[in-house]
């Protein structure tokens, strides 16, 4: 997989994330919230005084101004929650690493079910020498930072238990987190929009991740 590919391959997804293009939305025939609604109000003003949203359109330079290691800082991309849980507010936020060819990211995901209850999941890459060397999810009571609690963090282990996933690089973690949100809708809804897209279409690392993806979670 080449490294530059990788690394524009997770920024197209995180762009698209942050746009709420995945998942597709259709009223009437989905079962996540349209991006107009205001039923999370209370949450996501919880969630937006700590962490500014962070915009499609401000991606590739949050990347490109630290472009061998970084992270979103006090900002995060929001996402859409199922229909279910609307007043739920969803934030993503990472870091990364980029050196020596090789492409690591690590993926925070925050969910304020109500303004003083937070629950947290980080997803990580394998930690080489440890017990963890593989691609894993683990709870958090935080975004990055664990000297932050987040307030109202639900108060269970931030060790175990440890999820492995069905990942192989950084970009598959990204996407197993996408499929815990939203299912194999998640991914098709990314396979429309990557053969919909001219510029991303033959980008070779994405169309493969997305073959293994699939390929794993029909078996």
């Amino acid at each position: 997989m080449s490294f530059e590919e990788e690394i524009k391959a997770v920024i197209y997804v995180l762009k698209k994330l942050a746009d709420h293009r995945i998942p597709k939305i259709t009223d009437g025939t989905t079962n996540f919230k349209t991006k107009d609604g205001t039923t999370n109000f209370k949450t996501k003003q919880v969630a937006q005084a700590r962490y500014s949203p962070l915009k499609a359109n401000q991606i590739d330079n949050t990347f490109l101004s630290q472009r061998t290691s970084g992270d979103f800082g006090n900002k995060a991309v929001y996402l859409v929650p199922r229909r279910e849980e609307e007043k739920t507010t969803i934030a993503l936020w990472c870091k990364w690493k980029l050196d020596n060819d090789i492409c690591s990211f690590w993926f925070f995901l925050g969910i304020w079910q109500s303004p003083t209850r937070f629950i947290g999941y980080r997803y990580e890459m394998p930690e080489i020498g440890c017990n963890h060397n593989y691609y894993h999810v683990q709870p958090c009571r935080n975004l990055g930072n664990r000297d932050q609690e987040i307030p109202g963090a639900l108060q269970i282990s931030d060790r175990y238990p440890t999820w492995p996933l069905a990942a192989e690089s950084a970009l598959e973690l990204l996407l197993c987190l996408i499929v815990s949100l939203y299912g194999m809708k998640g991914l098709i809804d990314l396979v429309a929009n990557v053969n919909s897209g001219a510029n991303i279409r033959p980008n070779s690392a994405l169309n493969l991740a997305l073959k293994n993806m699939l390929s794993k979670l029909k078996k």
